[in-house]
């Protein structure tokens, strides 16, 4: 029977191929039989789960009298499936270290090494393995993996969650495109262009963005970044000896007295550029006092030179200590996604042994390992801390503002429901927005028309625009009412449990 060949001697594999885009488990699951030279597909394999319980069921025959164990081939199939289910959201919800994960499970309960997961593409990537003892064979292992990454999955969204409180401005955007703006934005600052569509992505925060309005935010959140550090070697330092950090303190103190310079001329209203350029054009007691005098002098001057070429030039030889290069934010030039992810594998490699609870510990292992890479940032990959920061300072430079005029019959600071006939929804909520001739009709974070294939990320970012905003800008939620069950449900969830953070925040309520 084809249960039967499938619980002895199949080879399950769950995983995505290179390239793929799957966003169905059925798509990520499948079975071989190797000896037969035959797959099966997700569907065929419920599908023979059916009838085999059916016939079961219909005869009442034992796992013995039919040649098969039916409880054993629900159980594995079971399991793969629950583990297919949250490898697909947690590649949804934008953990690139599941974004080229593949795990193969062999039924053959006299073969030691029964799994086999492989995390990236590359030929030369380790392989984590589980083997086998007595009492443990294949079908403890997926069901384990499967809670693993389930655990995985909750902390990742708690990561999320946390980040996106944290920075207003990441809200901006759906998980999907926060990982192409970690990844592009991580290319600043070297001979990779950016593509165009992140200048489409960025302009939700700052209207009609250009590469030099993102090159001053990206200095400027390096810079606050680097001082923030700066400040917490220095406590850390002064535990140490005082000999030994005296180097270290002047250096720190150095470039935290220049940070402040530059700033005083930025708050005056010169140009970001200019104002570092003028670092080199004045004393040092100048700088360390903080005496922007003959510094205004050198700018003024230079404003009234118009060979911008020439301006250019001089900023590129002579502004090497302030140049923004994302490698050194965090982690040394040669740390990448993938060495990283190859360092935690080599290292559990030397460490395999029988059983479920080696290979979980390999597993654990390698994702505290990705868990605290990407929490900071490194060379192809910028964390979401730092690129909040980054969207803060871009927001910052935002010169267009907006200022809604609330209908008097509107209730200011809370929910209000509008109920219109369908055909004139659009109508009604332009009308909203239609009080101050003056201001711009709707932007695109202020509005989100639902359908039926809106997701709850799309949901929860909206929720968190409108309830963490400074109540300058008029947030409407459109059509609602055709959102399917399980978004509806969270749509609800969702705005009561954000209304009762900011309560929790501020103290009311």
């Amino acid at each position: 029977m084809q249960a039967e060949a499938i619980t002895s001697d199949g080879i399950f594999t769950v995983g995505f191929a290179k390239g793929s885009v799957e966003t169905m488990t059925e798509d990520i699951i499948t079975a071989t039989l190797p000896q037969q030279d035959k797959q099966y597909d997700f569907r065929q394999l419920q599908d023979l789960q059916s009838r085999l319980m059916l016939v079961a069921d219909r005869n009442q025959l034992t796992a013995k009298e039919t040649g098969v164990s039916v409880e054993m081939y629900s159980l594995i199939l079971d399991s793969v499936t629950r583990l297919g289910n949250v490898l697909r959201k947690l590649r949804k919800s934008g953990c690139v270290l599941f974004k080229s994960w593949k795990s193969q499970f062999w039924c053959e309960q006299d073969r030691r090494v029964c799994v086999e997961i492989s995390i990236g593409n590359e030929k030369d990537l380790p392989k984590l393995v589980g083997r086998t003892n007595q009492s443990e064979k294949v079908q403890h292992h997926i069901p384990v993996i499967a809670k693993f990454l389930e655990k995985c999955l909750d902390e990742w969204l708690a990561y999320i969650k946390q980040s996106r409180s944290e920075f207003y401005f990441l809200n901006f955007f759906t998980t999907d495109q926060l990982v192409i703006l970690q990844q592009e934005l991580a290319q600043m600052g070297s001979e990779r262009k950016l593509s165009p569509h992140v200048f489409s992505l960025l302009s939700a925060v700052k209207d009609d963005c250009k590469l030099a309005d993102l090159e001053t935010a990206l200095r400027a959140a390096q810079l606050e970044v680097h001082t923030k550090l700066s400040k917490q070697r220095s406590a850390l330092d002064t535990l140490d000896n005082a000999g030994q950090t005296e180097d270290r303190d002047k250096e720190i103190e150095s470039y935290n007295q220049r940070s402040t310079f530059v700033k005083e001329l930025v708050d005056i209203g010169y140009d970001q550029t200019l104002a570092e350029m003028a670092l080199d054009h004045v004393h040092a007691e100048d700088i360390s006092s903080c005496d922007v005098s003959e510094a205004i002098l050198w700018c003024m001057q230079q404003s009234c030179d118009k060979k911008e070429e020439k301006m250019k030039t001089e900023n590129n030889v002579q502004q090497p200590n302030l140049k923004f290069e994302f490698t050194d934010w965090n982690a040394p030039s040669s740390s990448t996604l993938v060495s990283i992810i190859e360092t935690s594998l080599r290292r559990t490699y030397q460490k395999s042994d029988d059983g479920v609870r080696p290979l979980i510990e390999n597993l654990t292992d390698l994702w505290t390992h990705f868990l605290d890479s990407v929490s900071s940032s490194i060379s192809d990959f910028i964390g979401l801390k730092h690129l909040g920061i980054i969207l803060k300072h871009l927001a910052v430079s935002e010169t267009k503002s907006v200022k809604r005029m609330y209908a008097s019959n509107y209730k200011v600071g809370e929910p209000n429901l509008i109920v219109c006939p369908a055909g004139e929804i659009l109508k009604v909520t332009l009308s909203i927005y239609m009080h101050d001739r003056n201001q711009p009709l709707p932007l695109s974070d202020e509005v989100l028309v639902c359908h039926t294939d809106t997701t709850i990320d799309e949901i929860e970012i909206f929720w968190r625009r409108a309830v963490f905003a400074d109540g300058r800008k008029i947030h409407c939620l459109v059509n609602a009412d055709i959102l399917n069950y399980d978004v509806g449900e969270a749509t609800e969830r969702i705005l009561h449990d954000l209304i009762l953070e900011t309560y929790h925040k501020t103290g009311t309520g």
